[in-house]
């Protein structure tokens, strides 16, 4: 449709929809990404010296984070909404401060980036008819939210780690 009939010119549409049609396939694609996740995950040094944690110890709270951080693909970039990127924001905390009590922050860091490694996989998996100016706005969004996610969990990491800290010293006065 035309600008001068109220809608998106030509080129636009076809990358919103192109957006569209990646973001639905990503989507679909979450059970893959979590499992090829868990495989990278499971060979960091700190998770193979915990035999004893379970694959949903692991997977805890990632499922729903990484849903939330696809349905920000849902926002126009000028869209004032915002709730959908404070749920993924608070997910990711409270990802951190949980990881804080089995991981140092180096592997709660490393998680994020491999996490954020597999949807990137991802999207080069379903780019087949999606021209590449929607492949790229997608990519370059994801890594928008990938960077905001990985510091709401050091922050949560971080504010759980001070909190047993004091807690300790309390502990240890008393």
């Amino acid at each position: 449709m035309l600008p001068e009939h109220g809608g998106l010119p030509p080129a636009t549409e076809q990358q919103g929809t192109g957006v569209a049609r990646l973001a639905a396939a990503l989507t679909d694609d979450c059970s893959r990404i979590l499992i090829n996740w868990s495989m990278r995950l499971a060979t960091l040094p700190v998770v193979r010296a915990q035999p004893e944690l379970a694959l949903d110890d692991l997977q805890q709270h990632v499922p729903e984070l990484l849903d939330a951080i696809l349905h920000t693909l849902t926002l126009a970039p000028y869209e004032i909404e915002t709730a959908p990127l404070e749920q993924a924001a608070s997910l990711a905390r409270s990802h951190g401060a949980s990881r804080a009590v089995i991981f140092p922050i180096d592997a709660v860091l490393a998680e994020m980036q491999m996490l954020h490694r597999e949807v990137r996989t991802a999207i080069w998996r379903h780019v087949d008819g999606i021209r590449t100016d929607a492949v790229h706005e997608v990519a370059e969004h994801l890594s928008d939210v990938f960077d905001q996610m990985t510091q709401e969990a050091a922050t949560g990491w971080l504010a759980q780690t001070m909190q047993e800290s004091v807690l300790r010293e309390h502990g240890a006065a008393a």
